[in-house]
């Protein structure tokens, strides 16, 4: 496959990294303004370097982006981002068109443009943090659209007070129906753990289909209302 990869910022390391990873034989090409700074991130994977005005077709041309599997704009600036994703997508008809937002305002916009798969670390942080801090209520992390799945985080606390009701509670759930697989995560060994045994810090993990993901997850708020008969969760 052919990719063609806009930008210099942190994550375009670690994106190259997982192209050659995932593409070994891969023809990768990497576009900066400097050819310095072209030639460094390419020599990471063995590719080619591309320098130029980042705004100007003609640049994307030169890397033969008519020929590209992939386009990655991984700049730090949406605007350009979002402009980029859409000369591959409108102009160039790239099969597949990845887009860097840094902030989650701009979602629609490349979405817009032409992203088929817009990157938003902001969003794996912000909930990170909340899986962290919030205790007894669930949150929830969005994939990806093409994996069909959300994933669900529960850190309970004060549910282990009555925790024959946690546990009936999840033993009931049929993973035949939205819910795709139940995992309790011990919090001192890192490694999964039967239901009965969880205890304080532990997680509960639940991988859910897309479209039923927000459902499942006030089905788990009215049951942690219900059992610590709360107004709010």
């Amino acid at each position: 496959m052919r990719h063609v990869i806009v930008g210099s910022t942190h994550f375009t390391t670690f994106a190259l990294k997982g192209i050659r990873e995932a593409d070994p034989s891969g023809i990768i090409i990497v576009i900066e303004r400097s050819i310095e700074v072209a030639t460094i991130m390419a020599k990471q994977v063995n590719g080619k370097a591309v320098a130029g005005d980042l705004r100007d077709k003609k640049v994307l041309e030169s890397a033969e982006i008519n020929l590209a599997d992939t386009f990655f704009s991984l700049t730090d600036s949406d605007a350009l981002n979002i402009k980029l994703c859409s000369f591959a997508k409108k102009d160039f008809s790239v099969p597949i068109v990845v887009g860097l937002i840094n902030n989650p305002m701009n979602y629609e916009n490349m979405r817009e443009a032409g992203a088929d798969f817009i990157i938003d670390p902001t969003l794996f942080l912000e909930n990170y943090v909340k899986s962290i801090i919030a205790i007894d209520r669930p949150v929830k992390y969005e994939l990806p659209n093409f994996l069909g799945l959300d994933i669900l985080a529960l850190r309970p606390s004060k549910l282990l007070e009555g925790k024959e009701a946690l546990v009936s509670f999840v033993k009931n759930i049929n993973t035949k129906n939205e819910v795709k697989a139940i995992r309790v995560l011990s919090s001192k060994e890192n490694k999964p753990k039967n239901i009965d045994e969880i205890e304080q810090g532990d997680y509960l993990i639940f991988a859910i289909e897309k479209e039923k993901s927000e459902g499942f997850q006030e089905k788990i708020k009215d049951f942690v209302k219900k059992t610590l008969g709360l107004k709010e969760t």
